[in-house]
């Protein structure tokens, strides 16, 4: 389980998997979400508070 509350996100997978996400109140599908184009690993950013 992990809890994001604000800011982009991604996931790597090293195998196959099935990802369920549930989200707290009104969806508005597509409108909702903000596509972000993949990217490799090694490019990720890492911001420590």
């Amino acid at each position: 389980m992990i809890l994001l509350i604000s800011g982009g996100h991604g996931f790597e997978v090293l195998e196959e998997i099935e990802m369920i996400e549930v989200k707290q109140g009104p969806y508005l599908g597509e409108q909702d979400k903000t596509r972000f184009t993949g990217i490799k690993s090694e490019q990720a950013k890492i911001k420590e508070n």
